[in-house]
């Protein structure tokens, strides 16, 4: 039955990504650069500091990031803004608690939330005028146009089963790989862990590099 849900579920996708293809339905760029830190797989793959390390790099390099995430598990509706550039405004059931959690890590950074990714981030930009866009967990999502696609994975296991949602782990299939600028595997504690994860971005996505990365 779980195998049978997960070919409508790739259904979905294909019709999707169909769409995107002619037009139907089209990303929107913003005018500054736009970083996407995602995965293919459900469960922790090391999302959140990865965001937290991105905007940290945007800041000694003189830029203001914005994060922009869903907010999964939220309580609130709509666009909120977690954190502006001088306190949280939100509390985690309300936030998120990965939103949360980043606002409380990087104070003065904002933090918005929303559904639509575009939407969310056109608000940042028209109220804190940031140079620059970090979205968590934004390789699914296609509203906004991206600059730099890292898709993180973890190196052990990285795939589980091989199967979609909700027979297996997978959000999209390996295919979606070819999308990325960077895969990133972690929790390795040496190169020798990184086999499964090469070999499948080298079977999807050829030219796209592959790092290690440790807690």
């Amino acid at each position: 039955l779980l195998s049978v849900m997960g070919g409508g579920y790739r259904g979905l996708l294909g019709t999707r990504d169909w769409l995107y293809a002619r037009g139907v339905l089209r990303s929107r760029a913003l005018g500054c650069p736009v970083i996407s830190v995602g995965n293919v797989t459900v469960g922790g793959t090391g999302k959140t500091p990865a965001v937290e390390l991105a905007v940290q790099t945007l800041l000694e390099l003189g830029q203001r990031p914005v994060i922009v995430s869903r907010g999964y598990g939220r309580r609130s509706g709509g666009i909120q803004i977690v954190a502006d550039t001088a306190s949280i405004r939100l509390d985690a059931e309300d936030a998120g608690d990965e939103p949360f959690l980043l606002a409380r890590r990087l104070p003065g950074v904002p933090v918005v939330v929303g559904g639509n990714r575009y939407d969310a981030a056109q608000r940042a930009v028209d109220r804190f005028g940031v140079t620059a866009i970090v979205l968590d967990d934004g390789f699914q999502h296609r509203t906004l146009r991206k600059d730099l696609e890292i898709v993180m994975v973890r190196a052990v296991n990285p795939w589980g089963n091989g199967r979609l949602l909700p027979a297996g782990p997978l959000r999209e299939p390996l295919a979606a790989l070819r999308k990325a600028d960077l895969v990133v595997a972690t929790g390795v504690a040496g190169p020798d862990q990184l086999g499964q994860v090469t070999a499948a971005v080298r079977q999807h996505a050829l030219d796209v590099p592959v790092l290690g990365a440790a807690y």
